[in-house]
C-alpha cells in the first residue's frame, strides 16, 4: 500500500537519490480529480511506498564493475531489512553475486524455477500445487520470452489459446494414430473453453509472479505496469447443484461398489458439508468423539470452525475408527501406504455415471448438505454457521430453496388491520 502526501501543482519533486543502506521507494503520479462543478483537474500526488528497499554496491552481472544495487527486502521491519542488507554485502564480500540470477534478461520460465518457486513464502502458500499446475501451462506458452518484453496483450492471446489446447491435443493425437474422422470419437465436454474462473486463476497466478519479481528488483515499473493492465472478469458462482433425497441412497449403492473408503468419503461430505480438501487431510486430532464435533483448523477462507458431528456422520467415523492404523494420523486413508487420499475424483465419477446422475461434481454433495438444511427450515444464520461461510451472502443464495417460508413468516404478524367496507 502506499499513501499520497498533500498534491502538488506546480512541477515535479526531483528524481529520489540514494546512497547505500535502507530506504523507501518514493514516486510521483498524475492522478485526475473530478471538482464539484463536474470538471476534471490534473494533479500530481507524492507517494511513499510503505515496504523497505535495500541499495548497496555490487559488481554488475553484466559488465562485472562495481555499482548501485536496488532490492527490495520484502518487510516494513527495519531489523529485518538490515538484516537482509548485511546479508547482502556479505555475498558481495564473498564474491557471491547475488544478482547472477536476477537480471532483466531473465526469461519467465527461469524466474519462475530458479527464484519463484525457491521462495518459502510461496512455497507454504494454501494451494500451491494446483499453482504449479498453471505455471507449468504458462512456462509451455510464454516461458521463452524475456520478464520484462511481456505483454498484457500476449497473456490474453496465451489465454484465448489455452481454452483450445485440449481439443489440439485431441486432434494432435487423432494424427499421430492416423485416425480418419469418422473413427476419431471424443467426448464434447472435452472442448469446453476456460471457464472464467480458471481464466481468473491463470491471470492472478501471472501477476503474482510478476509482482514477486518487481519487488525483488527484477521486474521493471513499465512491465510491472503492464502485467497491472489485466484485469478479472465477473466469474458466475451461483451454480447450485444438488441431489434429491431419492438419488442420495443410490449414488452411495454405486459407491459403496466402487469401494467402500469412496462410500465413507461421500457419506462424510453430505452429513458435514466438508469441502473435499478439507475431508482428504481430516486428522484425528481434529475430532472430538467425545462431544461430538470436528475442529477445523484452516478452511478455504481462511478462518477456524466447529462442525457438530449428527448421528450418521458418527457412525462413519466409528467405521474409520475401526480400521484406524497405529501412526497413521489420517482419518481416510490409503490402505497400501497409509498417506491421504489425494484425489478420488475418477471413481466418484464413475459411480455418478452409473447412478444415472448428470451434471453433478463432488463439491455438490456440499451444495445437497446446504440445500437439505434450508429446506429443512434451518434459519439461515446457524447454515451459515455450520457451512462455515464468511458472510451471509454466501449462504443467502440458498434463501430460495424455502420460499413457503416467508409465506408463513408474514402470518406471524402480531397486528390485524381493520377489514374495509
Amino acid at each position: 500500500m502506499t499513501t499520497p502526501d498533500e498534491p502538488k501543482t506546480r512541477g515535479r519533486k526531483p528524481k529520489q537519490k540514494h546512497v547505500p543502506g535502507i530506504f523507501l521507494r518514493e514516486f510521483d503520479k498524475k492522478v485526475k480529480i473530478k471538482l464539484p462543478d463536474g470538471t476534471t483537474e490534473e494533479r500530481i500526488y507524492h507517494y511513499k511506498g510503505e515496504i523497505l528497499q535495500i541499495c548497496y554496491n555490487a559488481p554488475d552481472p553484466k559488465t562485472g564493475k562495481l555499482k548501485m544495487m536496488f532490492e527490495s527486502a520484502r518487510t516494513k521491519n527495519r531489523r529485518k531489512a538490515e538484516d537482509f542488507l548485511a546479508q547482502r554485502r556479505r555475498e558481495v564480500e564473498l564474491k557471491i553475486n547475488p544478482h547472477a540470477l536476477v537480471s532483466s534478461d531473465m526469461t519467465l520460465t527461469s524466474y519462475i524455477d530458479d527464484k519463484y518457486l525457491h521462495d518459502d513464502e510461496i512455497l507454504e502458500l494454501r494451494g500451491l500445487n494446483k499453482k504449479i499446475l498453471v505455471l507449468n501451462s504458462v512456462k509451455k506458452y510464454l516461458g521463452r520470452y524475456k520478464l520484462n518484453d511481456l505483454t498484457a496483450p500476449m497473456v490474453k492471446d496465451y489465454i484465448d489459446k489455452k481454452k483450445h489446447e485440449r481439443k489440439r491435443v485431441l486432434i494432435e493425437l487423432a494424427e499421430k494414430k492416423k485416425l480418419k474422422d469418422k473413427d476419431f470419437d471424443y467426448d464434447e465436454d472435452e472442448l469446453k473453453p476456460l471457464s472464467q474462473a480458471t481464466k481468473n486463476r491463470h491471470i492472478a497466478t501471472i501477476k503474482a509472479v510478476y509482482q514477486h519479481g518487481y519487488e525483488a528488483g527484477v521486474v521493471s515499473e513499465t512491465a510491472m505496469t503492464e502485467m497491472r493492465r489485466l484485469s478479472k472478469g465477473a466469474e458466475n458462482n451461483e451454480r447450485i447443484r444438488y441431489l434429491t433425497s431419492s438419488e442420495i441412497p443410490v449414488l452411495i449403492e454405486k459407491c459403496k461398489e466402487h469401494s467402500e473408503h469412496l462410500r465413507q468419503i461421500v457419506e462424510c461430505a453430505l452429513t458435514t458439508g466438508l469441502r473435499a480438501g478439507r475431508i482428504y487431510k481430516l486428522e484425528w486430532n481434529h475430532i472430538d468423539m467425545e462431544h461430538k464435533q470436528l475442529r477445523i483448523p484452516k478452511d478455504k477462507n481462511g478462518s477456524k470452525h466447529f462442525v457438530p458431528i449428527g448421528s450418521a456422520a458418527m457412525s462413519v467415523l466409528k467405521e474409520r475408527e475401526a480400521v484406524k492404523r497405529h501412526g497413521c494420523k489420517w482419518v481416510f486413508f490409503n490402505p497400501f501406504d497409509n498417506d491421504r487420499w489425494y484425489d478420488l475424483k475418477e471413481g466418484f465419477n464413475m459411480s455418478v455415471e452409473r447412478a444415472g446422475i448428470y451434471d453433478f461434481h463432488f463439491h455438490d454433495l456440499r451444495h445437497t448438505f446446504i440445500s437439505h438444511l434450508v429446506m429443512a427450515d434451518v434459519s439461515i444464520a446457524k447454515v451459515q454457521e455450520l457451512a462455515g461461510h464468511r458472510t451471509i451472502a454466501m449462504t443467502m443464495r440458498y434463501s430460495h430453496l424455502a420460499p413457503d417460508n416467508l409465506a408463513v413468516a408474514i402470518e406471524k404478524l402480531p397486528y390485524l388491520l381493520p377489514k374495509s367496507c
